[in-house]
Order: structure tokens, then C-alpha cells, then sequence
């Protein structure tokens, strides 16, 4: 008997690992190299306490659509505003509902920071969908 096949969109699937393979690297670049940076109040404020935050938000978004490309690439996150709103409950969700279960602080600028990642994956994926639709010479 034949295995089903699952619907696999191969580029956007490999843009978005790109994008998450990216993200990771960035993460780590982040906490090896700017970190330990001695930085003015606020370019510390933002590396050490919110970078990471953006990165997250860019990388949880791509990991989203892969799913989705795996599974159901018709279903992809396109629009900003979900994007947003979807990036805005995952926020809320990891800054204030998860610290029930595991004690942690909370931070309205690391929601905002998730919001701000996930858009510029948006920007991303946008200027990839408008190349892949400009029609070549």
C-alpha cells in the first residue's frame, strides 16, 4: 500500500528554514559576540534585553509557515495584521500565561519586541512573493 504524500510547497519551505536558520544564527551571534559588549545604557537596553525577542518573533513566524508549508501551504500567514495579531496572543501568551507554570518576569516591551520579529519576517516574505511574481526579461 501506498504512504500518503504530504503537499509540500518546496520554495517557500526552503525560504522559511532559510529565514529560521538565519534567526538561530543571529540568536547566537547576539548572546556570544554583543552581549558581552561593553554598549551605551541604551544599545545594551536593546541587545541584551529585547534582540533576541525581535529574532524569536522573525523565527517563530517562519517555523509557523513551514508548518503550514508542509501541511497546508495555502493556508500561510500572509497578511500583516495576522501576522501581527498571531505574534501579539503567542506574546501574551509566553509573557503572561506561561509564567503561571514556570515563575518568570513578565514585559509588555518583549511582546511588543515578538510583534516587531514578526513583521520583519512579513517584509521578508513580502519582498520574496513580489521577485518571485515580477515577471523576468
Amino acid at each position: 500500500m501506498a504512504r500518503p504524500r504530504l503537499h509540500v510547497a518546496r520554495a517557500p519551505l526552503r525560504r522559511d528554514l532559510t529565514v529560521l536558520a538565519v534567526g538561530f544564527a543571529l540568536y547566537t551571534l547576539n548572546n556570544l559576540l554583543l552581549k558581552p559588549l561593553a554598549l551605551p545604557p541604551l544599545a545594551s537596553w536593546l541587545v541584551r534585553g529585547h534582540l533576541n525577542d525581535v529574532l524569536c518573533g522573525m523565527a517563530f513566524m517562519a517555523y509557523t509557515n513551514c508548518l503550514f508549508d508542509v501541511v497546508r501551504p495555502g493556508a500561510r500567514i500572509r497578511s500583516p495584521w495576522v501576522t501581527a495579531a498571531y505574534m501579539f496572543g503567542c506574546g501574551l501568551f509566553w509573557e503572561f500565561v506561561a509564567p503561571l507554570l514556570k515563575p518568570s518576569t513578565s514585559d509588555w516591551a518583549d511582546v511588543a519586541s515578538y510583534v516587531m520579529g514578526a513583521l520583519l519576517y512579513w517584509l521578508i516574505d513580502r519582498a520574496r512573493r513580489t521577485r518571485d511574481a515580477t515577471p523576468q526579461l
